[in-house]
């Protein structure tokens, strides 16, 4: 071999040494070549290579012209790869002038195409730097050499038999790029690509030279390895590429998928025609989409404006009218030929069970009787209607009797054609019955074939499963092999053999089954085969000593010309009467000239030579009076009714069933079948009749009795030796020979024909004319079609058109054999001819061209059939068929056998797992209707709108489905055999019931699968709709009403003929009834069909669920016969397995949405689903009618014992098993067999093994029920938890070694499991944990390192604690209500916000349950947008994250309902002075509880849960609370304070976080204390539109002066998330910032000056300036920066001037979705860098934050901006597949200013977003983030009603710590949770508010469970500050803008120094020298 050179040089050479002077040959040849024919490369030349290299990359860097490129290289079938390498690699050269012979000058060029040229001197200087470099590229040599020897180890661990290149001392230039061999390669490389890896070929540099070298073959096959390998290798990328050793992994596993389905797929050129039989119309499109492509950049307006217009007026419409057209032509074909199609012929309904007899049908019987004893429902059994009652023992004529032994010797018997189809039945038969028959021994004559001997063949035939009665002595005392040839004289035995067999044997009878039935045998070989060699025989047999033998020649009853007989005139047993003709003569001319054979062969009208033969042969043998001939005439010999079982056809069709085979192999070909009876007998009643004839007394017994079933006189044995030995031979299922498959023998070559006798010694083998025992043509023809159709041998549209021409044109005309003959050269000869011609032309050889080749010498077999398919023959016989005898049953056996030899020899099938997936006396029965080994010819479109039943709705999810089947899972099988005993049950039903429309005396079929996936809804479906030859209707599907929600599957799966059914409420659904009534009043022509799951949900882990009852009331109450059929859907991998398997580990529930469904599709369709096998297992039905009795909780029982019963177990399961229970899966395999367990056998493509523990248990959960009874004693509630297995299982004590030692490790399990739990809660209850739940016992389980799956420890959680009496939930169950009423003494004003809880008291978030079951939140009132909508997704967000169950009938913590606190300390002297301040409004002073409460109090979570749980009795609070209204009565209440000692707590919306209002401990303040309540004083005092400046009282809320300003057209830009209820006092006295700061700054640039009453007196500045506002003065210290943050301590704010802006001409919107939160904090970094066009506001959230948001989005919108919002999240899924749901994070982003610069700040924001692959989400997104503020305030105290605490927290952090600081407070929350052991996990996540240039502010977000937990809020205290703590330590500030309060003042000495903090304090003293404003906050708080 020779590795060619690369683009730019290089080459590797070599040499085979397996040829003795091969590489001295081969080198100097070479030599030669390239110095005669090249010179050394030139400049040009390499420049050239060069600008070639250069032109490829720069096209391959354009994708959009390299996409199209590749698809026209596609569609020509043209590799890219070689179109590449082509172009740079050989030198093309000129040899015109070299002396070399014709020969070699060929070779040589092609060699030299494949040599480089001595290279130039830039090449080589380009090597030489190479080589230069080779140092610092040797440590990436081996880098690369190790990664390619870790994916060797890891690809032979994964595919042991995977082979891979090697040599010997060479072998390490093989890592260079990491090859392997497959089959297929090209396949491989595309799945892999598909896959996202780039597996090249290397075809396209390599080659074997050895060819081109030699004109003799002396090395002709010196390389065939060579040539192998290079035709399978393929390169991994792992060489070239850095990859991790999961990546590794991961690509194995890829690998091994991709290798896999390449295994199972074929090389077919009709599926590259079904691909591109649409070509046509989509290249036009493909080159109109590039010229639009093309002309978008060049203004050509009005060319584009044709194009458009053309398209617009001409090509769609014309596209449109011709689909249209399309489906109205298919539709008329369907309506006129679909209703035919499956009303001509009842057989596929009626005998699909004879194809399997399965062995567990009696025990399966048994268990349902026992199952359904006291039910008041019975076993459904339809199969004894159709029964074969035909035995043949019993039959007068055909049973053997014993047979009178001579006195000196046995039979002997010399049989010929014992490999033959009746020959090999014959000698079993003969042997089986030796002992009836005296037969001592039996010679075989066989001549030696295909490189077998004589005694080989009888080896193999007697070796079969039909012989097994004998043992092998037997076989060797009773059967003789002699070599011979009986159409040679002497038959072919050397005189030795002769001899013997003529003397010494004892030959007593000798019968010749030897024939050729070939109907175009030539004359003289026909001659020779079926008239010398009878002859030869028959001389044989007169030669025998002493005794004369009896001849028996088996003939035809075909031997009468063209005669076929009547009813009035049957055919005669007489010989043929030949006339004018002599039959020796005949015989004479036939070996010689043949004109004369010839002549009298057509005057006599014998239709083939074979018949003409025989009858010639007849006369010849019966000429010889001397001998004893016996003569038996069969006609056509079909199958076997019974031995050695029903539908035995030997080892090749022969006769019959190979013109079965034919019609199915090649449905093209055009057949004539009338309403003829056919003259076809069984083959084993053949058998019979000759041994009753042949051994029969000399006495002739000239009876013509028909069998009455009564007992003859002769001796019975039925049951005698002979009899049990047959019975334990035969096959008691529909099989046939394992070897059949395997034989290279013609599948239509036939080898045997019978004989019959009825008069003197000539017999007729068939059914005498009288006997009503046949059946038409014209009906086996259409169960052909109905086969084969339903196997997927036929297609739909051609079944049609056989329907079409052979069963309506061609019986509507009286077709003459010269007419068909003509119209079958036209159909069928010339148009292949065509094709040959045309292929052969073009040089294309497709598959199915070879299939016609293959099939051509059998062509013209409907020609040879003609004569017997288009007459009814009569014939005289002694054999009459009796009453028993059910001749359509045996029709349709005919068939089936044919299909079986079919599907044996059809390669798609054999190379298909269906043959391997169940025991051998089952797998016929399996019918594959789905999956990567089901495919068809023509389009799926087309078979779909072919189908003759369902609406159009139907169609579409059938061709949706069966696309997906096919790219999803290997193979998808249904047991027909069961469903049609349902079917046949449902029908006798309806025979013993009189036709009436009342529904009471209706049949219908309740289908009750079930249900472990969506897909389980339209699985069954789809089986009825893709085989409508069962006979059923498409089931109504009784599906879960969460379809109907979903928008367009709920509309199509409703058209398609489900309704919909509510669940899970825990009351049957009131509206079932009148659906189900109405179901069964529907008329239709077949039994109406249901489908429910009785399981009621989905299964998540596999186990069986409790049936619920519900619906079989319903149908019952409704009344009529239900015959329910129990199915079991087995799946290798369920669609949803992940997502079931986190439901069953208690995780969130994934509701079913078209988004998710559309994002499974997507990934479907790349390859990344794979779910293996699926087969559907059906058991024995069930008949249930309403009466007294019935139970149907017992029924629903049977049935999912039924089910249990009914489960395969596959490899896939057996391997997941084995790897929970650490055992060996050999030990599980056998284990499943020692308990009768269905097993599916390996095979390849099998999908790859479960990583998840979890889902692994799941799989093995599939079977684990078959060992439940085994813990019944010892683990009951193990037991019970694994499903009651009801059906017999071995005993305990009788059980096997593997059995035992599963059920050990098992039981291992569960103690380990058990122990877990036991030792976690002690942990737990150490921790003072008293009143535990499932859930937090289970995560600390998890913390501890245990590694069982959820669902295990779960049921152990749950019994522990059930058995412990440890309450799982608390013992109030509280009903669901969230409002609390007015509350008394509330000042009025003020009365609209809620007590104990953030807001309005007319807004709140609500929890319910709705009508669908489902946890719904709803915003009451109607203040914001998302009022009133209801949030389904919310409370499934919080229980994922925390895995905690929310319960909405349980509250935890509700509302405050009292009040409990100590009363007021103020003395009446000072509250009459309070009043005297605020007279004559006196209400403005109170000292009722719920105001000292309020104002004593803010919105942190200490204080919610402390008004919450009533814990205030402690608690200090104001002893009064004052409401001035303006200035003046601030300055007479701070001069009443001072007088009086009083302190004041000055109070603004009340929003605080920080205990800022919270009363300073008596300790240390034991003063009264006043809180003033300053939101009175809210009026706006002065605006200067000139100056753009606002004077306003403190007291005003920021949501009025938002509102006031708007009013005047003006904004202060300042909007804090507390906006509605915080007032402009308190964001002074906190520094507060809002969330547009980028526009509008904080509040200190807002605030331009501030007015202070304090102790001290009123404070203000710039007095004389006539209230005049300065943008910047330097006058020392200005009084607002003192006031700023100031937090009540220096005085009372009165009023500020503030800066204000115009409102902004544009507002808007935008967000961009970015993959992480790393690349968020790129994007907001230099977001922040834009100066002037930064945003007004930029929020990143991270992707708890953003997920949070979006459960908030409401469920109740309108349609269609719900199907706009689903076709965007569509789009989403499909285009950016890139974004993680579980790290992609949002920015909201909101703009206002001009329209201009709001567009520069667009564009710079798209651009920033591109830079880190961001997309932008629109504006949509960003306003719902924007308006979603102030509602989300409210979730706190929603989720404290429910059992979680939360708090939010901020700081600023500069950009160098921002990403360590984030990541180390995280960790700490985690840590700190998990320290405490508290329950559930936490929820902690953040997000960036706002951005400055050197840092940003980030808040915070901490929430955890408290269901029993000791003092959780000051456990949440603890672990807050400890996040603080932490922020501290990171680098942040200790407060952003909530200020510092008392709740952060202990870490105010790590803010500011000692001396700092005193210069504060004496500040204080100076300000307020009374400290009137004692309130002690932030750095004026007391110094701990």
């Amino acid at each position: 071999m020779i590795k060619t050179a690369t683009a730019l040089g290089g080459g590797i050479c070599v040499i085979n040494e397996c040829v003795e002077d091969s590489p001295k040959l081969l080198g100097d040849t070479m030599k030669r070549i390239q110095h005669t024919m090249h010179g050394q490369q030139s400049r040009q030349e390499y420049l050239v290579k060069i600008l070639k290299a250069f032109l490829l990359q720069f096209f391959s860097q354009c994708p959009t012209v390299l996409g199209i490129f590749l698809y026209l290289l596609g569609l020509f079938h043209i590799n890219y790869d070689q179109v590449v390498t082509s172009s740079v690699k050989g030198f093309p050269t000129k040899c015109d002038n070299v002396a070399l012979s014709k020969t070699k000058l060929q070779r040589a060029q092609t060699l030299v195409k494949r040599l480089r040229k001595s290279p130039s001197p830039a090449l080589l200087s380009l090597l030489h730097r190479r080589l230069r470099k080779s140092k610092s590229t040797s440590a990436i040599i081996a880098r690369r050499k190790e990664r390619c020897q870790r994916i060797h180890f890891i690809l032979k661990q994964n595919m042991p038999t995977l082979e891979f290149p090697e040599g010997n001392d060479c072998s390490n230039h093989l890592y260079w790029l990491c090859p392997f061999l497959v089959n297929r390669p090209s396949d491989i490389c595309r799945s892999m690509s598909r896959l996202g890896y780039d597996v090249p070929s290397g075809t396209s540099q390599l080659g074997c030279v050895t060819r081109f070298l030699w004109d003799s073959n002396e090395y002709s096959d010196s390389c065939p390895n060579t040539e192998q390998m290079m035709a399978q290798i393929l390169y991994l990328p792992t060489s070239s590429k850095d990859m991790t050793a999961s990546d590794m992994w991961h690509l194995a596993a890829s690998l091994k998928e991709c290798i896999d389905d390449a295994t199972i797929e074929k090389d077919n050129d009709r599926s590259q025609v079904k691909r591109n039989y649409l070509l046509l119309i989509r290249l036009p499109l493909m080159m109109l989409l590039l010229d639009m492509v093309t002309l978008r950049n060049v203004s050509f307006g009005k060319v584009t404006f044709v194009i458009c217009r053309v398209i617009c007026n001409h090509l769609i419409p014309m596209m449109l009218s011709a689909c249209v057209a399309i489906v109205i032509f298919l539709h008329v074909i369907r309506v006129y030929l679909g209703d035919f199609y499956i009303r001509c012929s009842d057989t596929f309904s009626k005998y699909h069970s004879i194809m399997n007899q399965r062995e567990n049908i009696e025990n399966e019987t048994i268990i349902l009787r026992k199952a359904l004893e006291g039910s008041g429902a019975t076993i459904a059994d339809g199969s004894s209607t159709h029964r074969q009652h035909f035995d043949l023992n019993k039959h007068e004529i055909l049973q053997i009797t014993a047979h009178k032994q001579r006195e000196k010797t046995k039979n002997k018997v010399l049989l010929t054609g014992s490999t033959g189809f009746i020959g090999s039945l014959l000698l079993r038969e003969l042997l089986l019955h030796r002992e009836e028959l005296d037969i001592d021994g039996i010679v075989l004559v066989i001549r030696a074939k295909r490189g077998q001997s004589a005694k080989e063949r009888a080896a193999a035939l007697v070796g079969k499963a039909m012989f097994s009665f004998l043992s092998e002595s037997q076989k060797v005392e009773m059967i003789t092999v002699i070599e011979g040839d009986v159409s040679v004289k002497n038959l072919g035995l050397n005189a030795k053999d002769y001899h013997s067999l003529t003397h010494d044997v004892n030959i007593t009878h000798v019968i010749n089954c030897a024939a050729c039935v070939n109907f175009v045998e030539p004359l003289h070989r026909a001659a020779e085969s079926n008239i010398t060699s009878a002859l030869n025989l028959q001389t044989f047999a007169k030669s025998i000593k002493p005794i004369k033998a009896k001849y028996v020649y088996i003939s035809t009853a075909f031997v009468h010309g063209n005669q076929t007989g009547s009813t009035t005139s049957p055919l005669p047993t007489d010989l043929f009467n030949f006339g004018k003709y002599d039959p020796f003569d005949l015989y004479l001319s036939m070996m010689d000239s043949q004109s004369y054979a010839s002549a009298a062969m057509a005057d006599l009208g014998f239709p083939n030579t074979y018949t003409f033969s025989k009858s010639i042969c007849e006369h010849l043998l019966l000429r010889d009076k001397s001998m004893n001939t016996i003569i038996i005439r069969p006609c056509i010999v079909g199958p076997a009714i019974q031995e050695p079982f029903e539908g035995w056809a030997g080892d090749k069709p022969s006769t019959l069933v190979a013109g079965a085979c034919l019609y199915l192999k090649n449905p093209y070909n055009i057949w004539s079948f009338r309403k003829e009876q056919a003259a076809v007998i069984p083959v084993d009643v053949v058998c019979r009749y000759v041994i009753s004839k042949a051994f029969e007394d000399s006495k002739y017994i000239n009876a013509d009795t028909a069998f009455d079933g009564a007992s003859m006189d002769c001796i019975s044995l039925t049951r005698s030796k002979s009899a049990e030995e047959s019975e334990h031979s035969s096959e008691r299922s529909y099989v046939f020979p394992k070897d059949m498959a395997a034989r290279n023998e013609s599948p239509f070559e036939q080898c045997s024909e019978d004989s019959n006798r009825q008069d003197g010694r000539i017999y007729t083998a068939a059914w005498n004319y009288s006997s009503h025992s046949s059946f038409q043509w014209y009906s086996f023809a259409c169960s052909i079609v109905q086969v084969g159709s339903a196997n997927g041998h036929i297609e739909k549209v051609i079944a049609y058109i056989v329907l079409l021409i052979s069963f309506k044109l061609f019986l509507a005309i009286d077709l003459t054999y010269q007419s068909f003959r003509s119209i079958h050269q036209f159909l069928v000869h010339h148009p292949l001819n065509c094709i040959k011609v045309v292929c052969g032309y073009i040089g294309l050889k497709s598959a199915f061209l070879r299939d016609i080749e293959r099939l051509e010498p059998f062509l013209d077999l409907p020609l040879l059939f003609f004569p017997f398919t288009t007459a009814t023959f009569h014939f005289e016989s002694d054999l009459k068929a009796p009453s028993q005898f059910n001749a359509e049953r045996y029709m349709f056996s005919c068939v089936l056998a044919a299909e079986k030899f079919v599907r044996a020899l059809d390669k798609k099938n054999a190379s298909s797992s269906l043959s391997h997936n169940a025991p051998d006396a089952e797998r016929i029965s399996y019918n594959c209707v789905g999956g990567k080994t089901s495919s068809r010819p023509f389009s799926d479109f087309l078979w779909c709108m072919l189908q003759p039943r369902g609406n159009y709705a139907i169609r579409l999810v059938g061709f949706i489905v069966i696309k997906l089947l096919r790219v999803i899972t290997t193979e998808v099988t249904v047991d027909l055999d069961a469903l049609m005993r349902a079917v046949q049950a449902a029908h006798e039903c309806d025979s013993k019931t009189d036709v009436s429309s009342d529904i009471d005396s209706q049949t219908y079929i309740i289908l009750a699968p079930t249900h472990r996936s969506y897909l389980d809804f339209i699985l069954i479906s789809y089986i009825a709709f893709a085989l409508p030859e069962l006979g059923i209707s498409i089931p109504n599907i009784a599906a879960a009403d969460d379809f109907a929600r979903v928008p367009f599957m709920g509309l199509l799966t409703k058209m398609a003929g489900a309704f919909f059914v509510k669940r899970g409420k825990g009351i049957i659904d009131p509206k079932l009834e009148t659906k189900v009534q109405s179901l069964k009043k529907s008329k239709s022509d077949i039994t109406t069909c249901i489908e429910v799951f009785l399981e009621g949900r989905r299964s998540r882990d596999r186990r069986f669920l409790e049936p619920k009852t519900g619906f079989l009331r319903c149908l019952a109450k409704t009344k009529g016969t239900h015959v329910i059929v129990p199915i079991t859907i087995n799946y290798e991998v369920i669609p949803e397995q992940s997502c079931l398997t986190e439901e069953a580990d208690g995780r969130q529930r994934y509701e079913l949405s078209i988004f998710r469904l559309v994002k499974w599709l997507k990934s479907a369709k790349s390859g990344q689903v794979n779910l293996g096998r699926i087969h559907v297992s059906v058991a024995s039905p069930i008949l249930m009618k309403d009466s007294p009795v019935l139970d149907v909780k017992q029924v629903a029982s049977a049935i999912q014992t039924l089910q249990k019963k009914s489960i395969m177990v596959s490899d896939f399961h057996i391997n997941a098993c084995s790897s929970v229970l650490g055992i060996n899966r050999e030990v599980v395999h056998e284990s499943l067999k020692e308990l009768g367990v269905p097993i599916w056998s390996e095979v390849r493509n099998s999908v790859s093994y479960l990583t998840s523990i979890s889902e692994q248990w799941s799989a093995f959960l599939h079977f684990g029920h078959v060992y439940s009874n085994y813990f019944e004693g010892s683990h009951p509630k193990w037991a019970e938890w694994m499903g009651r297995n009801h059906f017999t299982t071995v005993p305990i004590n009788e059980m096997g070694a593997n059995t035992e030692a599963l059920l050990h490790a098992l039981l291992k399990t569960f103690e380990s499991a058990d122990k877990a739990v036991i030792t976690t809660v002690e942990f737990l209850q150490e921790k003072g944990y008293n009143n535990l739940s499932s859930s937090h016992v289970l995560q600390y389980i998890r913390k501890s390192g245990c590694e069982l799956p959820s669902l295990l420890l779960q049921h152990a959680i749950s019994s522990y604690l059930e058995i412990c009496s440890v309450r799982n939930v608390n013992d109030t169950t509280i009903p669901i209500d969230t409002t609390i009423g007015s509350c008394e003494g509330n000042f009025k004003k003020f009365s609209s916000e809620s007590y104990g809880a953030w807001g309005y008291k007319d807004s709140g978030l609500v929890l319910n349950i709705n009508g669908d079951g489902k946890k719904q939140v709803t915003m009451k009132g109607n203040r914001y947008k998302i009022s009133g909508r209801p949030m389904s997704k919310l409370v499934p967000f919080l229980e994922h994250a925390t895995e905690i169950i929310v319960d909405p009938r349980r509250v935890v913590l509700p509302k405050a309902s009292t009040i409990t606190i100590s009363r007021s300390e103020i003395s009446k002297p000072v509250l009459d002075k309070l009043l005297e301040i605020v007279s004559p409004d006196l209400d403005r002073v109170t000292i009722a509880d719920i105001e000292r409460v309020r104002h004593g109090t803010g919105h942190s979570q200490e204080d919610m849960y402390m008004i919450r749980c009533d814990k205030l009795k402690d608690t200090r609070f104001p002893d009064a609370v004052i409401y001035p209204s303006d200035e003046k009565e601030v300055e007479r209440l701070v001069n009443l304070a001072s007088e009086e000692c009083l302190c004041l707590i000055p109070f603004g919306g009340g929003t605080n976080v920080s205990h800022a209002t919270w009363c300073p401990p008596k300790d240390k303040d034991p003063r009264p204390m006043i809180s003033v309540d300053v939101r009175l004083m809210n009026k706006i005092l002065e605006i200067n539109e000139e100056d753009l400046t606002i004077h306003v009282q403190a007291g005003i809320t920021g949501g009025d002066l938002v509102q006031e300003l708007q009013s005047r057209g003006y904004t202060i830009g300042h909007e804090p998330d507390s906006i509605e209820f915080s007032t402009l006092g308190g964001w002074i006295a906190t520094k507060a910032s809002g969330m547009k700061q980028n526009k509008y700054g904080n509040i200190e640039q807002i605030v331009k000056s501030v007015r202070v009453v304090s102790s001290s007196g009123k404070l203000w500045q710039h007095i004389n300036s006539q209230r005049a506002t300065f943008s910047r003065v330097s006058t020392g210290t200005d009084l607002t920066s003192i006031m700023m943050g100031s937090e009540g301590s220096l005085g009372i704010i009165t009023s500020a001037t503030l800066k204000m802006w115009p409102i902004p001409e544009i507002k808007k919107y935008e967000s961009v979705i970015l993959h992480n939160f790393e690349d968020g904090l790129l994007f907001v970094k230099d977001i922040s860098k834009l100066g002037a066009l930064k945003p007004a506001s930029v929020r990143l959230l991270d992707n708890i934050q953003f997920r949070l948001g979006q459960s908030m989005r409401s469920n109740n919108e309108s349609w269609l901006k719900a199907m706009k919002q689903k076709l965007a999240m569509t789009t989403f899924s499909l285009l950016v597949d890139r974004f993680e749901p579980e790290e992609m994070v949002c920015v909201t982003i909101t703009l206002e200013g001009s329209r201009s610069e709001i567009e520069l700040q667009m564009r710079e924001i798209r651009t920033l977003a591109s830079t880190y692959g961001g997309v932008c989400a629109g504006n949509d997104v960003g306003k719902a983030g924007y308006d979603m503020t102030y509602a989300i305030a409210y979730i706190r105290d929603f989720a404290m009603t429910y059992g979680f605490l939360a708090e939010s927290f901020e700081t600023f952090v500069p950009w160098s710590k921002v990403r360590s600081m984030i990541t180390a407070t995280k960790n700490r929350l985690k840590r700190e949770h998990q320290d405490r052991a508290l329950p559930g996990n936490p929820i902690i996540s953040c997000r960036v508010t706002q951005l400055y240039d050197d840092g940003v502010c980030v808040y915070f977000y901490f929430c955890m469970n408290f269901e029993n937990v000791p003092n959780p809020s000051a456990t949440f205290a603890e672990i807050e500050l400890a996040a603080r703590k932490e922020i501290l330590t990171q680098g942040g500030s200790l407060s952003h803008h909530h200020g510092i309060g008392k709740h952060r003042a202990p870490l105010m000495g790590e803010v500011n120094s000692d001396d700092l903090r005193e210069v504060f304090m004496n500040l204080k003293k100076a300000i307020d020298p009374h400290n009137v404003f004692g309130v002690a906050n932030g750095s004026y708080s007391y110094k701990e």
